[in-house]
């Protein structure tokens, strides 16, 4: 089903020009995953029904991605359970700038006395730069009498350059992540700051996020390096009626080096081209 969706930025006036963004509304029952996202250079596969979650992000041809998605924990007790085990209510593709592909997706569930929403928006770097980035809002809302204890985890496993033995991660400021290997990912969350993080080696946050017990990060900062790597934050809250946001924003460039490289390499094809 094709809509305009005048509710979320559907009909955006500039001056004296109309931009349509175009929304495409998958129903959860007709949901075909993986979902992929496109914009320019970058390709980023998600697929909200599952653990795996955001599984591929392809930038000029070369994925850095292996696994990022997200845990929650409702409750002072119980197990750790990622969002795909909630109800998916919906999701909802949008175009806003009318190039091929769709670069946003909106995806709600549902859980007992809350509502969770996805909302990830990428946003593609000219073709050979090696750069992307990817802005994440998560909205949590309360649908019942009774405000909840809330424990909501981002594990993050990058393999930049699709080499994964070999990357350094460090985490500042309790609220920045950032991992290089030729190419260099930093994250930085914009509202609501992470109350824990942790910086491990490939798979001891993953495992704790799945085992059977209450877990929280253990706040190791880094830096850690020429290792299989991964990282996460943890927020705890309570979700009362006014909701909570949480937003952060992905950015992927070429190291300084690796950047000059490129940039070398390709004066030299133009110097060559001339010279023919």
């Amino acid at each position: 089903m094709l809509v305009i969706d005048a509710s979320r930025s559907g009909l955006v006036l500039m001056g004296a020009v109309a931009l349509a963004v175009v929304c495409v509304a998958l129903p959860a029952s007709s949901l075909a995953v993986p979902i992929t996202l496109s914009d320019v250079n970058s390709q980023l596969v998600i697929d909200p029904t599952s653990p795996a979650g955001m599984n591929s992000w392809v930038v000029d041809g070369v994925n850095h991605l292996t696994q990022q998605w997200f845990w929650y924990r409702a409750g002072p007790m119980g197990m750790e359970e990622s969002v795909s085990t909630l109800q998916l209510v919906s999701a909802v593709l949008s175009d806003g700038d009318l190039d091929p592909g769709h670069e946003r997706l909106a995806v709600t569930y549902a859980g007992l006395g809350f509502t969770l929403q996805l909302d990830l928006t990428l946003t593609g770097g000219a073709v050979g730069s090696g750069a992307s980035d990817l802005l994440e809002v998560i909205s949590f809302q309360k649908t019942g009498q009774e405000d909840l204890e809330f424990h909501f985890f981002q594990y993050a496993d990058f393999d930049l350059n699709g080499d994964a033995l070999d990357d350094s991660v460090a985490i500042t400021g309790g609220n920045t992540a950032q991992q290089s290997d030729g190419s260099v990912i930093s994250e930085s969350v914009v509202t609501g700051p992470p109350d824990h993080h942790q910086v491990d080696v490939f798979s001891n946050i993953l495992d704790a996020l799945n085992d059977s017990d209450v877990d929280d990060l253990n706040d190791a900062s880094g830096p850690v390096r020429d290792d299989n790597l991964t990282w996460a934050f943890q927020w705890d809250f309570t979700l009362g009626d006014d909701g909570v946001i949480i937003s952060k924003n992905k950015n992927l460039v070429p190291e300084p080096g690796a950047l000059t490289v490129l940039v070398a390499g390709t004066l030299l094809t133009l110097l060559r081209r001339k010279r023919k």
